[in-house]
């Protein structure tokens, strides 16, 4: 009982109190990961402080500055690339601030920061939510991807749970003001787009003027216009919906996990998650079920075939046809909480069996390659987020944003 309330605070936004510890490793697991502890085989690693929070507050806008980025030293059959952190591993893998060891790249701290969850990348900027408290405004706080320039939007938010950036500006979800909030810039006080009134508002993406997010209590799978000309629809209303958590768009069509029954325990009852998806145009009268008799769905991802789906409590990343079809267990993770999808590869955030072991995985969508640890030792990863060359994310109860090259 003490570990189901841990997990029911850990995904219904509870605030925990821990040290982050960040170590370092990338050594291939063989097949598919089963759950295995890391043990002493792999060295400790020092990773490079940012001034996050400590920073200066930058009060103006944002996005790209232009300025040209240092030239990468060349890379010949001279270089040692065992310990460059320009060339780790192989010629122009950088490890973006990252020291580089046994060939592998560390994990970087962007900064500290009580409480962060939601987190988005655009650019050359990474954005979070965190909970805020009566003497510290923020709720959305944006650094560059080294770590400087830290900004906060001027807004005092509960709880951010969901956060979008595009060329708009930014989207997000105030958990626990059950509201929906955007601003075209983090200098720009927000604009509250929809306001439920009680606790709710949870994962939120937008797509040129639409937004569209879950709300876990309404519950229901919600639409409405940046602009303000549409108002808030909910798209899939109970029963359809049941505890609506995670969210993700993909050509005409919006997916989004249902946690079911068992939001309220792995006993509470047969597993009925499900991950839907319907036209986000609004114009489709009944979702779709892509994925069924899950057991605690969380966030997911989708390409241009397939569906993937943390499932809490079954242990596993779950992939099905993204049109629907057989599900299958693609891989044995312990308590996975996020996943996210590159061309090649899938990440996962996996939250381990207290949640305060938790791990970074990356493996191959080919099932080849066995599965590559990229940190370990963190507290409470929630979502991922990729760029190009790196993967981010934030540590609940660790307090921390951080990132690590892709391998």
């Amino acid at each position: 009982m003490k570990f189901r309330r841990s997990v029911l605070a850990f995904a219904s936004m509870g605030v925990f109190s821990a040290t982050a510890v960040s170590v370092a490793c990338g050594d291939d697991e063989g097949p598919l990961f089963v759950g295995d502890n890391l043990d002493g085989s792999f060295a400790d690693v020092r990773t490079d402080t940012s001034p996050g929070d400590a920073a200066a507050v930058d009060s103006n806008v944002i996005q790209v500055d232009g300025d040209a980025a240092d030239a990468t030293p060349a890379c010949t059959a001279q270089t040692d690339t065992t310990a460059n952190p320009d060339h780790c591993g192989r010629c122009f893998h950088s490890c973006g601030g990252g020291i580089c060891s046994a060939s592998v790249c560390q994990p970087f701290l962007i900064a500290t920061s009580p409480t962060p969850f939601g987190i988005a990348v655009y650019q050359d900027r990474v954005y979070w939510g965190r909970r805020a408290n009566a003497t510290d405004a923020g709720s959305i706080r944006s650094t560059k991807v080294d770590g400087t320039g830290l900004v906060l939007v001027p807004e005092n938010s509960g709880a951010v749970n969901g956060v979008f950036v595009d060329a708009h500006g930014i989207v997000y979800a105030d958990t626990a003001g059950g509201r929906i909030l955007q601003t075209p810039n983090l200098a720009t006080p927000p604009t509250v787009r929809h306001a439920e009134g009680k606790i709710g508002a949870n994962d939120v993406v937008a797509d040129g003027d639409q937004i569209l997010w879950t709300d876990i209590n309404a519950p229901g799978l919600f639409r409405a216009s940046r602009n303000g000309t549409e108002p808030a629809v909910n798209l899939a209303p109970a029963p359809t919906s049941y505890y609506p958590f995670g969210i993700a768009l993909r050509d005409e069509y919006v997916y989004w996990s249902n946690i079911g029954t068992q939001v309220a325990g792995p006993d509470a009852g047969a597993p009925d998650g499900t991950v839907l998806r319907t036209k986000k145009d609004g114009t489709q009268a009944t979702p779709e079920t892509v994925m069924s008799g899950l057991r605690y769905p969380i966030y997911l991802d989708i390409d241009s075939t397939d569906a993937y789906v943390a499932d809490f409590y079954a242990d596993a990343v779950i992939r099905a046809p993204r049109a629907g079809g057989a599900a299958v267990r693609f891989a044995e993770v312990v308590r996975p909480y996020a996943v996210a999808l590159d061309a090649d590869n899938i990440y996962v955030s996996e939250s381990g069996s207290s949640g305060f072991e938790a791990r970074i995985l990356a493996m191959r969508k080919d099932g080849t390659g066995g599965v590559k640890v990229l940190a370990t030792n963190l507290v409470m990863p929630t979502k991922i987020v990729l760029d190009d060359n790196f993967v981010y994310w934030a540590n609940q109860a660790g307090g921390t944003v951080m990132k690590v090259a892709k391998p």
